[in-house]
């Protein structure tokens, strides 16, 4: 399993633009956007809204100085336009969440708004020293209350000392020493706006880079740790599996008979066990190669295992040798089974090459009895009748209940094709 390509790790100050406090990566800071945008909504919202409720709340000490004049008719239109505007771009944030992020439309109501606060400083030169201080708050305001990225911020900020400057220019009689001053106050607030106004869009944009990158760690250890389990379930199956054949091994068989054995005797249900072994394999591979009998033994694996149950366990032995084990079964309905796939192998002449060669199989079959302590005894007693058989001829069934002898064991010898007994039967 190859794990996923992640994002390399970096620092904080590779990440995030030096000046203006973003990610220098468009796509790591619309990640940054996206997974900040409920906050920032909530945020907007709040900050639009008690700045529209401050724009109408000072047309009281207005009208207490102008009355019911002109003047205060055009600065409440004003008042009431700003507000108007700065509310209803708090609401459409509510219906379309998008619009948080539109950084040019923020500025530009803080353009606007500026603009119209400009009508003061014609209408209302008296308050010049209050005007003042509320351009301080407007530039504070800008870079801290009102989410907006830092260069949209200070572009905003610079028309908010540029208007307020010219805005006295035009309505005092003020010298160009008095405008730098007035300057020189207005960097006081910006400076100070933007500094903290870096340091918490850096620092955000820091937490954020950390947990992407733990996110990445954690991503990259969970497709290892999930490398590592298929790795190790693929050496599972593969230390309990027989190469050739696709069998359980004896590791493999062992471990599910010990299980099978152990749940027979804790439920009193029968147990059944049987060995198979091919008749003359030792001729068969002198006779046409190993790579044949390989061949003989795949595919005869194959078709025993598509003709026992699901529960049933089929192993391999060793050599040509193969063992069964059948779940809630006795011994005689074993033997039935296997004397099918006795009959399939027998009637199933097996192509090698340019000739066709018969291949037989010889079978003892046992079940559980009350004095085995294991299943071990009944691979044991198995055997014992599988020999029974090699002596009476090969290719039958031959059942071995405990107690018995292998003399006296019954078998199911076909009178066409047993064949004399041998010394040293195969």
């Amino acid at each position: 399993m190859t794990p996923p390509a992640t994002r390399p790790l970096h620092t904080a100050s590779e990440l995030i633009h030096p000046v203006f406090a973003r990610f220098t990566d468009r796509e790591t800071e619309r990640a940054f956007l996206n997974h900040v945008a409920g906050e920032t909504r909530r945020h907007l919202v709040v900050a639009f809204l008690v700045w529209a409720a401050l724009i109408l709340f000072f047309a009281l000490p207005d009208y207490a100085q102008l009355g019911p004049s002109p003047e205060f008719t055009a600065l409440l239109t004003m008042r009431v336009a700003s507000a108007v505007m700065i509310v209803g771009y708090a609401l459409a944030c509510l219906r379309w969440s998008g619009l948080v992020h539109n950084f040019p439309a923020i500025s530009l109501i803080l353009f606007l708004a500026t603009t119209g606060f400009l009508l003061i400083y014609f209408l209302r030169p008296d308050v010049v020293a209050f005007n003042i201080g509320v351009t301080m708050i407007m530039i504070v305001g800008a870079y801290l209350l009102i989410p907006n990225l830092l260069s949209w911020s200070t572009l905003a900020v610079s028309y908010i000392i540029g208007s307020s400057i010219l805005g006295i220019w035009l309505t005092q009689d003020t010298t160009p020493t008095g405008l730098v001053s007035l300057f020189v106050v207005y960097l006081l607030p910006m400076l100070t706006g933007f500094v903290i106004a870096h340091r918490l869009q850096t620092l955000r944009r820091s937490q954020f880079a950390l947990l992407q990158d733990a996110e990445a760690r954690n991503q990259t250890l969970e497709h290892e740790v999930e490398r590592r389990e298929t790795l190790e379930k693929e050496l599972q199956h593969q230390a309990a599996t027989d190469p050739l054949t696709g069998l359980h091994n004896r590791r493999g068989y062992e471990l599910l008979f010990d299980q099978e054995f152990k749940r027979a005797r804790r439920l009193g249900s029968p147990l059944a066990a049987a060995i198979l072994d091919l008749d003359r394999f030792k001729r068969l591979n002198d006779t046409y190669g190993h790579g044949a009998g390989d061949q003989v033994l795949h595919t005869l694996a194959e078709e025993w295992s598509a003709r026992l149950r699901a529960p049933d366990v089929l192993g391999r032995l060793g050599g040509e040798e193969f063992v069964v084990l059948m779940p809630d079964t006795a011994a005689f309905d074993a033997a039935e089974v296997m004397e099918r796939l006795r009959c399939h192998t027998d009637v199933t002449p097996r192509e090698l090459g340019v000739v066709t060669v018969p291949v037989t199989v010889t079978i003892g079959v046992t079940e559980l009895a009350e004095s085995d302590t294991g299943f071990q005894d009944m691979i044991a007693r198995a055997d014992e009748a599988l020999y029974r058989g090699k002596d009476q001829g090969r290719n039958q069934v031959v059942v071995l209940q405990a107690g018995e002898s292998a003399a006296d064991a019954s078998g199911t010898p076909l009178a066409s094709t047993a064949e004399p007994a041998e010394s040293h039967p195969e």
